[in-house]
This record gives structure tokens, sequence and C-alpha cells, in this order.
């Protein structure tokens, strides 16, 4: 029940989003996305909104690995519509804009996971 509280208090509120990732909500709600099923899609939609909340969250994710998270989260059907539509905001970012998307851009293409994550996620039939 507190998930959820926090879920629906966070949703609509990008400055509770905020107080929520500065008071270390992130490696809490990370845990609970790898390990809880039950709650992981509560968890993880609260983690893609913080993508995008501010400059103080998206440094919180940055450093909690966020980004990996998010790629992972790419071949996992309930999570990765959620996954790659917080990439695609946070790549969006206006403010520290060119800052931000170098950096990102650098993490996903670092490696093959992202560009591995990505095609079987658009040559998977379920994907939603």
């Amino acid at each position: 029940q507190c998930l959820l509280a926090l879920f629906y208090l966070c949703k609509l509120s990008r400055p509770r989003q905020e107080q929520a990732a500065l008071a270390g909500a992130v490696p809490l709600l990370r845990d609970l996305v790898e390990q809880r099923r039950d709650l992981q899609v509560h968890a993880f939609v609260i983690l893609c909104d913080m993508a995008c909340a501010s400059l103080a969250t998206r440094r919180i994710m940055w450093s909690q690995g966020g980004v990996g998270l998010l790629v992972h989260s790419l071949a996992k059907p309930a999570l990765q519509t959620f996954a790659l539509e917080a990439l695609v905001a946070w790549l969006g970012v206006r403010e520290h804009r060119a800052d931000w998307c170098a950096r990102l851009e650098g993490a996903l293409l670092a490696n093959g996971d992202f560009l591995r994550e990505l095609l079987v996620f658009f040559q998977s039939p379920h994907a939603a």
C-alpha cells in the first residue's frame, strides 16, 4: 500500500518525484523492480517518470545505474514500453540538453546492450 501511495503522489507531481529521489527512493525502487514481481510495474513507472522530472532526479538516476536498468528493461514485456518512453524523454530534455544527450548517447552506445535490446524489442511480436 505504501508503494501505491508513493506512485499516486508522484504520478502527477514532478516536485514530489524530485523529493522522493532526494530522499533516497531510487535504490529502493530499483530493488523492487529487480526483486518483487508483484510491485515491479508501479516501482518502474515511478523511476521512469523520474528520468525527466528534474536535473536532480536525472543525476540521481544516473548515479544509481538508471540507464542500465532502463536498457535491460527493454527485454521485459511488462516494462519495455515504459523503458523506451523514459529513454526518449530523457534524450528530449531541453534544460542542459547538450550535456545530457551526449552523456546518455555515450552510455547507450558504449556496449552493444542497448542496440541488442532495441532490436529484440522491435522484433518481438508482443512489443507494446
